[in-house]
């Protein structure tokens, strides 16, 4: 469920890395003590990857996982179990996490794991932010690689061809980096929908299908004066075309889909000597257009086609000025940051059958969001703290054209947020502890403020809901780092407000079709503990285990039924790394998630168990890899309305295997590379 989805972990601790002789220091502009391989601070750590056996064989997405406080849950990257808010690789947003796949680890020099937001970038109740710098490239030199990937699943056979290749590289005090991708998609799977009411039970099965390409590129320019002063632009491409088909035995619905995707930002540091600070402006703009044609067919006739267009234009502009306070041992920051969107919806639709749901009136959708915010960081005796207060205004428009629906909502909010870390031990300061409180204001929705319906399938459809509003959330957090955070624990307090849920309605004109829309709820709880492990039994091998509980109290009132049952979600995740000699090395993972109720719906076990095989050869300038998936379990959901239970069971199978062949290639002198920040954001809400 990828609305504004709360959940808990205890994730806390780090990997055993090799340690340097100890000594306490002080960083303001990171507010950091204890030199190690991994720093924390109050806001969450920093880890340096540069020679570790982490990135040995992996990409940098399969590195992320093994750091502490990260997992990998529903193909989602979270930091103490709440959804990542945002991915920067060398200061650039990663709209799309894949590109991760395409970057090899051992670029990788360090990162920086935020566990809340920080105060300018957007406001939400998420796992905070990963920061991932790379290596600094060669003096008027170069370094990158090109990969190339095929996969072959039991459901589809061979396919999903891909090529990418990146470079990084300094021109005198001109940084360049350029990351480009282009293949194939193919997918099958097979879905079978039940529905159990008083007559008894009729089940459906559905397969669907998806062919295209995609094209990816991201350029970053970042020119270095001698002042100090860096003025760097990025633009990011991306698009897809993509054919989506979807059987049953009596319906059927064949798409053609293209969207393209644009981003530009421009972005200046300016040293101000006079204060110990620097001046930041950024200006970030991101286009998305969209196209989908379907053709319905209903028992071997055309039912009707439809024609969906949206075009979504955001802009933002922000500054941030952040200077140290000395006599206070203390770094200041103050910013402001305006935020439009505009998004346009233009259907059109042919020869239509009374059986199916769609719109024919276009809308537009304008938004606004401006911020201002202080925070303050420090070292108070031995504790670290980061406190910051910001006032935050949200306001919506929707405009129904042709029905002439007009809905404008407006939202305020002050919300505080305060980090502390104590360190404990005399010596090396070992262990620690951590306390956080945040309220947010959540952004506005955009993405499901609409009338649009869109059929997933033959059977099921989603519709928008205009009168949504932004959610808003209070947290609290515990937690306590073992060990120099080899072992970790986490206990997490969250109430949300307007919580967006996706609740499921029977469609009552067609047979066995249902619809699910997106609605705010009122105050929810959930408490949460949590805990991880890693460590290195032997050389060759390391592993991270984790666990988390999560308790849900439910007392609502849904479509005429009361829900007051106290629910409990568990998840675990066991990863295991291997280090042997002459290049060979591998991995193996299993995660596991059992069944758990929530509302109006319950989610079944679901597991998977895979793993990876490489070898390194040339001195590490070519490696080859297998990875695989051994078995599993996909998922099973139970939607139960008031005289019926639908079920929907993803029975294609989970088997697969992929080969990925990297040549990384490498020339210079080291030297600084910066990068330019984009901090553009837009989130689609999706029904899970």
């Amino acid at each position: 469920m990828k609305y504004i989805y709360i959940t808990i972990i205890g994730i806390l601790m780090t990997l055993p890395f090799c340690h340097v002789k100890s000594q306490t220091t002080i960083k303001l502009d990171e507010v950091a003590v204890v030199a190690s391989r991994t720093t924390n601070n109050a806001e969450g750590y920093t880890t340096s990857l540069r020679g570790s056996k982490l990135t040995k064989g992996k990409n940098a997405e399969e590195t992320l996982k093994l750091l502490p406080n990260i997992s990998f849950d529903n193909e989602t990257f979270k930091i103490n179990g709440l959804p990542v808010g945002d991915i920067y690789l060398n200061g650039d947003k990663l709209r799309d996490v894949s590109e991760l796949r395409t970057i090899s680890g051992d670029m990788m020099d360090k990162v920086v794991v935020k566990y809340l937001e920080e105060g300018e970038q957007h406001e939400s109740l998420s796992g905070g932010a990963i920061y991932i710098q790379l290596r600094r490239p060669s003096e008027n030199g170069y370094y990158g690689s090109v990969q190339a990937n095929c996969d072959w699943q039991k459901s589809s056979g061979w396919g999903n061809e891909s090529i990418s290749a990146l470079v990084n590289s300094r021109v005198k005090s001109l940084s360049i980096y350029d990351n480009f991708s282009l293949g194939e998609i193919k997918n099958k799977s097979v879905t079978l929908q039940t529905t159990h009411d008083d007559n008894g039970d009729e089940s459906i099965e559905e397969k669907e299908q998806n062919h295209g390409t995609f094209f990816k590129n991201r350029l970053s320019l970042t020119q270095q004066f001698v002042s100090g002063t860096t003025i760097g632009a990025s633009y990011f491409l991306s698009t897809n075309k993509s054919f989506p088909s979807c059987f049953t035995p009596l319906k059927e619905i064949n798409g053609d889909a293209h969207v393209v995707s644009q981003e530009g930002t421009i972005k200046s540091v300016v040293p101000i000597k006079k204060i110990k600070g620097k001046w930041e402006i950024v200006a970030d703009y991101y286009n998305r257009t969209s196209k989908l044609d379907k053709l319905y067919v209903e028992n071997g006739s055309n039912a009707g086609a439809s024609e969906e267009k949206n075009n979504l234009n955001f802009w933002k502009f922000s500054s941030v000025l952040s200077h140290r306070i000395p006599r206070m041992s203390m770094m200041g920051k103050y910013g402001v940051s305006v935020q439009t969107i505009n998004s346009k919806y233009t259907p059109r639709l042919s020869d239509m059958s009374e059986s199916l749901t769609l719109t024919n009136s276009p809308y537009e959708t304008q938004g606004l969001s401006m911020e201002c915010y202080a925070s303050f960081a420090g070292i108070l005796g031995k504790m670290q703290y980061n406190l910051s207060l910001k006032g935050r205004m949200n306001k919506i428009e929707f405009t129904d054209m042709e029905q002439q629906l007009d809905n404008e909502n407006q939202q305020w909010a002050i919300t505080p947020t305060v980090q502390l870390m104590y360190p404990l031990g005399r010596k090396n300061q070992r262990h620690s502890l951590l306390f956080t409180y945040k309220r947010v204001l959540n952004d506005i929705p955009y993405s499901v403020i609409s009338s649009v319906s869109t059929w997933l399938d033959s059977y099921n459809y989603v519709t928008g809901n205009p009168d949504l509003v932004a959610p808003s959330s209070d947290l609290i957090m515990l937690g306590v780092q073992l060990f120099r955070n080899k072992l970790m624990f986490n206990g997490m307090l969250a109430r949300a407000h307007n919580n967006i849920y996706w609740q499921t309605f029977k469609d009552e004109n067609k047979e066995n079709v249902f619809f699910t829309k997106p609605i705010n709820l009122s105050g929810q709880n959930l408490w949460g503990v949590g805990g991880e492990w890693n460590e290195n039994p032997t050389e060759w091998w390391h592993f991270k285990l984790l666990g988390r509980f999560e308790l849900r109290p439910e007392n609502i009132k849904l479509d005429e039924r009361n829900f007051k049952d106290n629910h409990v979600k568990w998840y675990f995740s066991f990863a295991n790394n291997f280090y042997f000699k002459k290049g060979w090395g591998g991995y193996l993972n299993a995660d596991y998630e059992p069944k758990y109720h929530t509302y109006d719906r319950i989610y079944h076990d679901v597991y998977s168990v895979g793993g990876q095989v490489y070898k390194s050869m040339l001195n590490g300038k070519l490696q080859l890899a297998l990875d695989f998936v051994a078995f599993g379990q996909r998922r099973q959901m139970e939607r139960q309305l008031s005289k019926e239970i639908v079920t929907r069971k993803d029975i294609t199978s989970v088997q697969r295997l992929g080969i990925t062949a990297v040549w990384n290639f490498s020339g210079g002198k080291k030297v600084k590379v910066n990068v330019v920040d984009g901090i553009q954001e837009y989130r689609e809400i999706k029904d899970n």
